[in-house]
């Protein structure tokens, strides 16, 4: 009997095999999110204590922590994506150009999170501040006609005067914290980190599974939270509203847990009613709009997945999910914030729609009253 020994390397088994893993550095990122959605609100706070409507400028302590907190996410999701964008231009490690490249990437998103917030709020306050000149114009009838025009025209320049210094104080602000952040880290940008766990090769299957599932999540979220108020006004509208957050996450434990063509045609039909009912009833309140906005997306993303083609497609990078889910996260907690009233002032719910004027012979038919 001949016994053979073959020397050589030995090939390790595909379930023993371990690979460096690409994850995301989540301490920078959650880091950065919350330093500067907390700076950007602090601004913008400061700025509606200037210039906003009164009925907004209550608690301005108490406005910037519940707003900024409520916007964490929006701004960890521009953060992540800054860094996504670095990684796949410069690699894992970003040295010298690349780190300032980097950095720019970083400050410029925020910055465009943190002006949209500022204008939103701006905007809000605009349309309180034209309800209260109609108001005082139809007392009496001592500020019609040119009169009240002239001041909606001056409180639309206040407004936007205040947009456009407050976008430049930002953008300085948002250069000095992320600057300190760097000297914090020692002059670097980690944009990635690997685990030694084992590597998974991902597509756009799992992907467009997070979009869907974190979709469904969001919209039952803000659903739930209008249903005190439509109660109140209107029973059935808020029996309806329960009814639509029970169906989506029925349709999200399909998509989890029993993936397959029947979880996408539900996730299809559980996306596309709702927002066919909000078509229907021309809602423009913010939460509405966001509630509007993830059922769009989850719609999109469950037809995606009917096609046999999605499963093979790779993943566009290792970060995708992880943005998806974090975009979800941000147009929800803004609907959830909306509907239930954090946002300050009297119909915080803010309704979308545009403001309706007066004109000069209704102000004073209003003023005789």
């Amino acid at each position: 009997m001949t016994i053979q020994v073959h020397v050589g390397s030995p090939v390790a088994s595909p379930a023993s095999a371990t690979a460096t893993r690409a994850s995301v550095p989540w301490p920078t990122v959650l880091s950065l999110g919350v330093l500067l959605a907390y700076t950007d609100g602090f601004w913008t706070t400061s700025l509606r204590e200037a210039v906003g409507s009164i009925e907004r400028t209550s608690g301005p302590f108490s406005a910037w922590l519940r707003e900024s907190t409520l916007l964490v996410p929006l701004f960890t999701l521009a953060v992540l994506a800054a860094l996504t964008l670095a990684r796949r231009r410069y690699g894992a490690a970003l040295r010298g150009r690349s780190l300032v490249v980097g950095a720019v990437l970083v400050v410029a998103a925020v910055t465009l999170v943190g002006v949209a917030e500022l204008a939103v709020s701006s905007w809000f306050d605009y349309e309180l501040q034209l309800a209260g000149l109609d108001r005082m114009g139809t007392m009496g009838g001592r500020c019609v006609g040119e009169c009240l025009e002239g001041q909606r025209d001056a409180t639309l320049v206040l407004q936007a005067k205040s947009v456009a210094y407050g976008s430049g104080i930002l953008l300085a602000s948002n250069i000095v914290f992320v600057g300190w952040a760097l000297a914090f880290m020692g002059g670097r940008l980690p944009v990635e980190r690997t685990t030694g766990r084992p590597s998974r090769r991902r597509s756009g299957f799992d992907d467009l599974r997070i979009l869907v599932a974190t979709g469904l999540v969001g919209s039952a979220v803000v659903h739930a939270a209008v249903v005190p108020r439509q109660v109140l006004e209107e029973p059935a509208a808020g029996l309806a509203f329960v009814l639509l957050a029970v169906v989506q996450l029925f349709a999200v434990d399909r998509v989890v847990n029993r993936p397959g063509r029947l979880a996408w045609v539900t996730a299809v039909v559980a996306s596309a009613v709702p927002l066919a009912l909000s078509g229907a009833m021309r809602s423009y309140a913010l939460a509405d709009v966001a509630g509007g906005v993830l059922e769009l997306v989850t719609l999109l993303g469950a037809l995606a997945l009917l096609r046999s083609g999605a499963a093979r497609r790779g993943a566009a990078s290792a970060h995708t999910g992880w943005v998806t889910a974090l975009a979800m996260a941000a147009v929800t907690v803004i609907g959830l914030g909306s509907g239930l009233g954090l946002y300050g002032g009297p119909g915080s719910e803010h309704q979308l729609a545009p403001h309706k004027t007066t004109s000069p012979s209704e102000a004073v038919a209003q003023g005789e009253r």
